[in-house]
């Protein structure tokens, strides 16, 4: 595989393209984006600064994301107990969520013109088993399959097979807010269309 190509990054809540060729390493890409204190990794193989990217490329969707290393050790090991979750707090707090209760953490989003509060739930078999994310906003029920009400409130659900023990709860927020943040442009986007229609017909009342 060779020649250039666009590959998108996920830096927190963000995906930014980026244009690779075969000789674009890890620090090539972190100096791009002016983020080289950070772990880049590439379908979940961390990389260091001299590692290329295209070999480690698929045809296909890849994940690409960088990721802060933490005060708690590599942002890649597996942790368990405490230390685990002190590595998901340090984490979580670069996203600017906070310990809002036991296992809990809250922070403000920023979902098209609004802005939302998300919480995170660490359950009792946390790693084990996914974290769940909640938002304070009853406008997205309905809007999705994904979005449904359950005991903890309005959860963005993802399906329990896709969590996978040494992933961090940060990614899965990440990909929570975008995921919320593309049904707004939707909504969004349906709503001006729909206000153009309206516009048009009165023109011919």
């Amino acid at each position: 595989m060779g020649g250039k190509r666009i590959i998108h990054i996920r830096v927190r809540t963000d995906r930014i393209p980026v244009e690779i060729d075969e000789r674009t390493t890890a620090r090539d890409i972190k100096r791009k984006l002016g983020r080289t204190d950070m772990v880049l990794i590439v379908n979940g193989n961390t990389l260091a600064d001299d590692d290329k990217i295209l070999p480690l490329l698929t045809e296909g969707e890849n994940d690409i994301r960088l990721v802060p290393n933490t005060p708690v050790g590599s942002s890649f090991s597996f942790f368990t107990g405490k230390m685990r979750l002190k590595q998901k707090e340090t984490l979580l707090r670069e996203l600017g969520f906070i310990p809002s209760g036991y296992r809990e953490f809250s922070g403000l989003v920023k979902v098209g013109n609004r802005i939302i509060r998300m919480r995170v739930y660490l359950p009792f078999t946390f790693p084990y088993s996914r974290p769940i994310i909640t938002v304070d906003d009853p406008s997205f029920l309905g809007r999705h399959p994904c979005i449904m009400l359950n005991e903890h409130g309005i959860e963005v659900h993802f399906k329990d097979n896709y969590w996978k023990p040494w992933m961090h709860t940060s990614e899965l927020v990440a990909q929570a807010i975008g995921f919320l943040r593309s049904i707004e442009k939707r909504r969004i986007s349906s709503w001006t269309g729909l206000e153009a229609f309206r516009n048009l017909m009165r023109g011919y009342i």
